[in-house]
């Protein structure tokens, strides 16, 4: 330390050059929501429209999963099935490398692609990452409500989007994707007319044929000639309209037709199989997805230009941001902005009250911005970019880089005080603390660094704050101990204008008489103590007991989504309908309505998987105090026109929430069956969740989704008799019901598909009204070989290792109680295995993680106190604080309704790392004066508690007035920050307490009655 204070410009100089540096690296350091963690995850979707789900399940999807199941590091595996739809996720054990993972799962996916449908389409493999979650959307719609309605219009209006639109946005350097939803597009329609083609004796497949034939293309042929070569081409109009189609020409019976003289050719949109609303009207949707490595607000004003652009070049059409998911980013800058400007003012107001010097502290607002970039030159180095968890490590680093700086100046003071010269003073002030100072970083290190340990995306997403912590911890250290006492050096005669005993600053201040009388009183009365400190812990765990659990802090929000399944089997079309009719009287009481009904466009195709008779419909811009009234409407509508429907009603999710979402169900049943028993039919199934229903007192009926379809029941005895081939009836009805894909016309960038068909008939139409033929060609009505009827099967099947299931939520019961009832219920069904999984299974996982880290963490602390002190001993006192400061803190978040959740977990780490310092310090001092200065126990108690006192008050009044602010504010920042800042301020008061009295008492058990006797031996 001479060494570096003899030569003050040069660590001055060294000092300059890490700002500029870190000045430059904060200009290159990405900025995202969240950090670009690999979320070990993949998900397949599979898709063939002409299987229901119970087949869907038996036939793809079971060899799928079965293939899959075999793939290294997995570590759980669920399916879930609807009417031609699937979906698999797997989760893998962490570390597992998700690229081979991904190459892995292709390769299984083409080994089982044989064993299924030669017409279906290979299944999507998609590999799940933080970054891949939208940040920004765009609406995109016509303003007039008669362009809206506009169907050629429409058609325009998408594939401006889907040529024009979205490359632009792609080209953007700050945009990875730009996901599009909401598009129609054309399709060719032919419908033969069946009486003209009687008329000239022309059958269903003649009429195939000459499609066919009509849609010859002529190639190109290559000839040479002498030394040149050329490319010989067939003149001749190519087909690109409707017009063009029917104006085909064919001979038939030596006459030449066209196509139009026997059916009807038409352009219209392809059959509606989900949509986007705007407030109600058909729209389009894009979601932006952030590119890695780039800077979030850089994207969104890249993304305000192009949007302004897009306005001034089609006016006609609305361009509109919405659901802006860096909410949570922007008030993570706006918390360490306060945290910068309340912070250091108020550091800057408590040492001056203590020192009684306005130009001492003004440093304070010099060396915390210092720290500050030299943690994002950190940041930089090791490769970590801007984002809500790396800025919640800043903000809590901030707060040691005060404490640091408070203690380092109080020591330069005290030794001034003393009759030290100052440039004496800097040197001895800081040898006096460099050795605590640098044990309660090492202790703070300790507590956070095993955070990276946890596993999982919690571990991985820690290890950003843990680095954040590290980084504010390394820098505020340096700065502490190297620069700040450099900069006393250099500006000493401008900063002291005499000495600091002429500031008034007296060393038996009130503060200090009243804190001699604390300590007698203590020592007197140390039965009143120990009861105090025991009577605390009990109420600490009784208060923990009732403390209710939770992901996240209750936000207020403006804004609400509406997830229902309407358990019946409509088409998207009457889904939309009903959509409309739902949300209509709220139009002009929100600020929007966005809704995705049925199944969704996004190639990426983990987001909005929703089924035909699904939809999400997202209320923005409410007003808070009408949230909770507008769910229950909402709630009260749904269950009294639609009492089949399953819904859920709740907030829409923070991309914070996102990551931590999980199930969504605090308990899931899952009902499976074992061994080879046959799994239950609906029917019986519903009546077993009846069953469960009323035994455990639920007053919502237990529903899961079940689909009514038909069933042709056909009379083989018939078929035999009339000779009429199994195919044959299956192919009319084809024929009936469904439109054959003929070619594709090109039109500029797009293909347009040609269709022959018929305009969908009516069941009972078909059946009364349809003829089919017999080998030998004579026509029966298909009525009088097969009937209809209903049939019942399952809408949504799950499926995991052990087989299928059926999932059911449970919320609203008492979990461990409903638990015991269902087991002891369904025991009465041997043949089946009940199972419970849902969010409260993941938060006690993540509550015994975070124990086990915890039990590291004071591991760690008891061998880093143990080597600063040279005693086995001594650590075991100041450990002695933790139990007693949290259990202040349980009965803080107790009183004050506060809930355990992520954030104040988080208050609960950071507790234990900052509260021991002052403990640190203080046995520190006291060993200090017994060892070096021959004092006895009492009296080196009693002065190392004097010489202290203004350090340990100075750093415990700033930590909790920089965290105070959070209390007061209301915007979502605050109200997240909240149960952090209840949690630091209840540790901070009682653990200031156990420092100042019970650390003292606890020493002189240890240590003062062996000295007494030794003295009275001697």
């Amino acid at each position: 330390m001479k060494v570096i204070f003899s030569s003050p410009i040069s660590v001055l100089s060294i000092f300059i050059s890490l700002i500029l540096l870190g000045i430059g690296a904060i200009f290159t350091i990405p900025i995202s929501p969240l950090p670009n963690v690999e979320i070990p995850e993949i998900s397949v979707h599979l898709h063939y429209n002409s299987l229901g789900a119970e087949d869907m399940e038996s036939v793809i999807t079971n060899p799928v999963r079965t293939e899959l199941g075999q793939l290294a590091g997995l570590e759980s595996i669920e399916s879930q099935v609807t009417d031609g739809d699937a979906v698999i996720y797997m989760k893998f054990r962490h570390g597992t490398s998700m690229h081979y993972a991904f190459i892995e799962a292709n390769e299984k996916i083409d080994q089982v692609m044989n064993r299924l449908p030669s017409d279906i389409e290979r299944p999507h493999v998609t590999k799940a990452s933080l970054t891949d979650i939208p940040v920004l959307y765009m609406n995109i719609r016509f303003r007039s409500s008669v362009e809206n309605s506009n169907e050629a219009l429409s058609i325009r209006l998408s594939q401006l989007v889907e040529s024009v639109i979205k490359r632009r946005l792609e080209q953007s350097p700050y945009i990875a994707m730009a996901d599009v939803t909401g598009t129609i597009s054309p399709q060719l329609l032919i419908r033969p007319d069946t009486a003209a083609m009687v008329a000239i004796g022309l059958t269903q497949l003649d009429f195939g044929n000459i499609l066919t034939r009509g849609r010859i293309e002529l190639g190109s042929i290559a000839v040479k000639d002498g030394i040149y070569q050329y490319s010989l081409q067939f003149s001749g109009k190519d087909i690109y309209t409707a017009e063009d189609i029917g104006n085909i020409q064919f001979n038939w019976k030596d006459k030449v037709y066209k196509l139009s003289d026997i059916a009807k050719v038409s352009m219209m949109t392809q059959p509606n199989t989900g949509s986007y609303l705007i407030g109600g009207k058909r729209g389009i949707n894009i979601a932006l997805i952030q590119q890695g490595k780039t800077k979030i607000n850089e994207l969104k004003e890249d993304v305000r230009l192009m949007t302004e652009q897009f306005r001034r070049e089609y006016p006609q059409i609305e361009f509109n941001v919405t659901r802006d998911q860096t909410a949570l980013l922007d008030a993570s800058i706006a918390n360490l902005r306060q945290d910068l400007i309340v912070g250091g003012a108020l550091a800057y107001i408590i040492l001056f009250l203590f020192i009684k010097n306005w130009r001492i502290p003004i440093l304070i607002g010099v060396t915390i911005p210092m720290a500050l970039i030299i943690s994002l030159l950190i940041f930089y180095l090791v490769g970590l970019s801007i984002n809500i968890i790396s800025l919640s490590g800043l903000v809590l680093g901030l707060g040691l880089m005060i404490d640091n700086a408070i203690i380092v100046i109080d020591s330069i003071v005290q030794r001034n005080i003393a009759g030290i010269h100052f440039k004496d003073a800097c040197l001895l002030g800081t040898m006096d603390v460099i050795k605590p100072v640098i044990a309660s970083a090492l202790a703070t290190l300790s507590v956070f660094l095993p955070l990276i340990a946890m596993g999982g995306i919690a571990g991985s997403l820690f290890y950003d704050e843990a680095i954040a912590i590290a980084a504010g911890v390394s820098s505020s250290l340096i700065i502490a101990l190297i620069l700040l006492p450099t900069l006393l050096l250099l500006f000493s005669n401008s900063i002291l204008k005499g000495k600091l005993t002429d500031q008034q600053i007296k060393e038996e201040s009130i503060m200090t008489r009243w804190y001699s009388r604390g300590v007698h009183w203590a020592f007197a009365h140390q039965k009143w103590i120990v009861s105090f400190v025991l009577l605390l812990m009990v109420a600490g765990g009784l208060s923990l007991r009732a403390l209710k659990s939770e992901r996240l802090p209750a936000l207020k929000r403006n804004d609400l989504l509406v997830q229902i399944e309407w358990n019946e089997n409509i088409d998207a079309e009457e889904n939309e309908r009903r959509v409309c009719q739902l949300i209509q009287p709220y139009l002009s009481h929100v600020g929007s309505i966005e809704s995705y009904v049925a199944r969704q466009q996004y190639v990426w195709a983990n987001e909005k998987g929703l089924g035909a008779a699904a939809c999400e419909l997202y209320f923005i811009n409410i007003n808070p105090s009408l949230n909770e009234f507008l769910a229950k409407t909402l709630m009260k509508e749904l269950n009294r026109k639609y009492p089949e429907a399953i819904f859920n009603i709740a907030p829409p999710p923070t991309i914070f929430e996102q990551v931590f979402s999980g199930s969504q169900n605090l308990l899931e049943m899952h009902i499976g069956v074992k061994g080879q028993f046959a799994f239950p039919a609906p029917r019986r199934m519903d009546s077993i969740l009846n069953m469960c229903q009323h035994v455990i007192g639920k007053e919502n009926k237990l529903v899961f989704p079940l689909s009514i379809n038909k069933e042709i029941v056909v009379d083989p005895e018939l078929l035999s008799l009339y000779s009429i081939p199994m195919d044959a009836v299956y192919h009319k009805l084809e024929a009936l019901t469904s439109r054959a894909n003929l070619f594709s016309i090109k039109d500029g960038n797009e293909f347009i598909p040609v269709f022959i068909g018929n305009e969908p008939l009516a069941l009972d139409h078909i059946f009364s009204g349809t003829y089919v033929g017999n080998t030998n060609g004579k026509l029966f009505p298909l009525g009088r070989i097969a009937s209809i009827r209903d049939r019942v099967s399952y809408k949504l099947i799950n499926g995991g290792k052990d087989g299928r299931y059926v999932k059911v939520g449970l919320n609203d019961v008492a979990p461990e109680q409903a638990m015991k009832k269902l087991k002891s219920a369904l025991s009465n069904f041997p043949f089946l295995k009940l199972t419970f999984t849902g969010a409260l299974f993941e938060q006690k996982a993540l509550t015994r993680n975070i124990a086990s880290i915890f039990g590291l963490s004071v591991v760690l602390l008891y061998f880093i106190l143990a080597a600063q002190f040279g005693s086995f001993a001594q650590p075991l006192i100041v450990l002695c604080e933790l139990p007693i400061s949290m259990s202040g803190t349980f009965v803080v978040l107790f009183i004050t309704g506060a809930s355990l959740n992520v954030m104040s977990l988080i208050g609960l780490i950071v507790i234990c790392g900052i509260i021991l310092n002052d403990s640190i310090l203080k046995i520190d001092t006291i060993n200090v004066l017994r060892r070096e200065h021959d004092y006895e126990i009492l009296d080196a108690i009693h002065e190392g508690g004097k010489k202290r006192l203004h350090a340990i008050l100075m750093t415990s009044m700033t930590t909790c007035l920089s965290v105070l602010p959070f209390l007061f504010g209301s915007d979502i920042g605050n109200t997240l920050q909240r149960p952090l800042s209840l949690t630091i301020i209840g540790g901070m008061f009682f653990g200031t307490f156990v420092s100042l009295f019970f650390i003292p008492l606890l020493y002189w058990w240890c240590f003062g009655r062996r000295a007494t006797g030794e003295g009275k031996g001697r």
